[in-house]
């Protein structure tokens, strides 16, 4: 599931450890069942597919 790894790695850069938003993504997501998993994972692509991607 590369695209998992990849959300996942995706949310650690943007997410401050301990911060209240990572605590509802990690209560939402381990709280949701397979089909509920799936249906954010798509949420998160589609979200990233709106960030504009800024060059060095």
């Amino acid at each position: 599931m590369g695209v998992v790894e990849d959300m996942i790695d995706f949310l650690t850069s943007r997410v401050h450890s301990g911060s209240s938003t990572e605590k509802q993504v990690a209560e939402i997501w381990n709280n949701a069942s397979r089909e509920e998993r799936d249906a954010l994972i798509r949420c998160f692509i589609k979200e990233v597919e709106t960030v504009p991607i800024s060059g060095p």
